[in-house]
């Protein structure tokens, strides 16, 4: 039987990273939807589930390997604008971030200087802001 399976399987993509995280989606709607109640996260849990299987079986291995990128680019976004946040958040009662109004990068000042002149580090224009 398991021969049989691996034959079967040639030639076809298989389970990648974006196929587990469909799956849990599944998996969490289907919780969700015993817990509240509601029918429609049944019908969300079959339609990532047979997206699931529909990936796991497609023999179109470049349209999956595209899918695949595009899902971890958007994943490292995420998490990239998760950790930024954090930073933001425990200097926010030390320091205060301007942008520079020329080149768009962020600049981090002390808080309670009152106006004080700032050089941009990347383009050497200056600016005055109140901290």
């Amino acid at each position: 039987m398991r021969q049989k399976f691996e034959k079967f399987m040639q030639g076809r993509y298989g389970i990648d990273h974006f196929s587990r995280f469909l799956l849990v989606g599944a998996l969490v709607c289907i919780l969700l939807s015993g817990l509240l109640r509601a029918s429609a996260l049944n019908y969300v849990s079959w339609i990532l589930l047979i997206w699931m299987y529909y990936r796991m079986f497609s023999k179109n291995i470049r349209k999956r390997c595209e899918e695949e990128r595009m899902y971890m680019d958007t994943k490292e976004k995420v998490i990239r604008f998760c950790k930024g946040d954090k930073s933001v958040i425990s200097d926010s009662k030390t320091h205060k971030i301007y942008r520079c109004p020329h080149c768009r990068q962020k600049i981090r000042v002390p808080r309670g200087k009152g106006k004080i002149e700032i050089t941009c580090p990347s383009c050497r224009s200056k600016f005055i802001k109140r901290t």
